[in-house]
């Protein structure tokens, strides 16, 4: 069972990846006000001519999925955090219950699931 330190040391570490994801996803994308916890991505606006406009699709495309990924990051840092203020289980796998493993959460802190568990789930995937 974690510590009330390790729990303290996990949440220092969420905060920080929180404000790091939240400071990535404000480069490009802006918060979507009707849906919470959702962003859309800006659309860059080079100009008129075929290649400025060649170049904004480009850059739209490349930049929509990082989008998605930092969105998807993001909620789980705000689910673990959650779950440490409202002392609902941080560190026990959703699946299984058992403990997660302190290197994994070292690593991965708002890994939700244990390694066994996250295995199962990514090789049925």
């Amino acid at each position: 069972m974690l510590s009330q330190e390790e729990i303290k040391d996990f949440e220092e570490q969420l905060l920080k990846q929180k404000m790091d994801f939240e400071e990535q996803l404000g480069k490009i994308a802006k918060k979507d006000k009707g849906i919470k916890g959702n962003y859309k991505t800006s659309f860059p606006d080079y100009g008129r001519e075929d290649q400025d406009n060649a170049e904004e699709v480009e850059i739209y495309d490349s930049t929509l999925p990082l989008e998605g990924q930092l969105e998807l990051e993001l909620r789980k840092v705000n689910i673990a955090l959650d779950k440490i203020e409202q002392d609902k289980g941080y560190g026990l796998c959703e699946n299984c219950g058992k403990e997660i493993g302190l290197k994994r959460l070292k690593a991965y802190p708002w890994a939700s699931r244990c390694i066994t568990c996250a295995k199962q789930k990514k090789s049925s995937s």
